[in-house]
C-alpha cells in the first residue's frame, strides 16, 4: 500500500481519481486545493507520498519547482455542478472494508486513524 496525495476542487474527476487510489490498494493523502502548493509538497513529504493526483488547471498555474521524488499525474475535473454522479463512477467502485489505517494531513501533522474524526 503506498500514499497517494489527491489535489483538486469537488468534481467528478476528483471522485474518479479518489476511487482509483482507494481500488489500487492505496491510501489517498487528501490536501486542500487552496493552501499553497509549497505547503502541500511539505504535506506531500511529511506523509510519505510518492504520487500525487493532481487537478490540470491547479497544476497549470503551479510555479514552483517539482521534486523528483513525487510522480504527478493529471486529471481532469469535468464538471462539479453535478446533482448526481454519472453511472461510471458508480460502476467503478469497489467495496473495500479493510482496517488499514487512513492518514489525514493537516498542517503537516499526519494522524494515523481507524475511524473518522474531526480536525
Amino acid at each position: 500500500m503506498s500514499r497517494v496525495a489527491l489535489i483538486g476542487e469537488n468534481s467528478i474527476g476528483y471522485v474518479s481519481a479518489l476511487i482509483d487510489i482507494w481500488n489500487n490498494g492505496d491510501c489517498a493523502v487528501l490536501l486542500d486545493w487552496r493552501i499553497p502548493f509549497a505547503t502541500s509538497l511539505e504535506m506531500m513529504i511529511e506523509a510519505g507520498a510518492q504520487t500525487c493526483f493532481i487537478e490540470q488547471g491547479l497544476f497549470d498555474k503551479i510555479d514552483v519547482e517539482f521534486p523528483n521524488s513525487i510522480n504527478f499525474i493529471t486529471y481532469d475535473k469535468q464538471n462539479n455542478l453535478v446533482e448526481q454522479l454519472p453511472k461510471f463512477i458508480y460502476d467503478k467502485f469497489q467495496e473495500n472494508y479493510t482496517q488499514r489505517k487512513t492518514h489525514i494531513v493537516n498542517k503537516i501533522v499526519v494522524v494515523d486513524v481507524i475511524e473518522i474524526i474531526k480536525i
